[in-house]
């Protein structure tokens, strides 16, 4: 699965183009809790992050929720991502609402920047 991602990653231009890529491809298979949201205490565990996004990309009032790639260090680790994106037609205070479990920073003034973890 890494060496997927990491092709993906790549055919976008490489991780200083700071693509995006579908959430599936970014967490299969990804163990490595510092890949995404390194600092939370404690940290929820990439199954429920991904649990959570998951459940977000499947309502019906989104159209899809990417990760945005941030640094590609040498493997075995995985790709870190700071950020998720939710395309939708949903209000950036309800986005923040349906991710809490997962405590996203505050919603950014600009709404199409919706979920940070730095």
């Amino acid at each position: 699965m890494l060496g997927e991602l990491i092709a993906r990653i790549n055919e976008l231009g490489g991780p200083d183009a700071r693509p995006v890529v579908p959430l599936q491809l970014f967490f299969d298979g990804n163990d490595d809790p510092a890949s995404f949201a390194p600092n939370l205490e404690p940290h929820p565990g990439l199954a429920t992050i991904y649990s959570v996004l998951r459940s977000i990309e499947l309502r019906p009032d989104v159209s899809d929720v990417v990760v945005q790639i941030d640094a590609v260090p040498e493997p075995p680790e995985w790709p870190y991502a700071s950020s998720a994106y939710v395309i939708t037609t949903a209000d950036p205070a309800d986005v923040h609402d349906w991710v809490a479990a997962i405590e996203p920073d505050e919603p950014a003034p600009n709404p199409d920047v919706v979920l940070f973890w730095d």
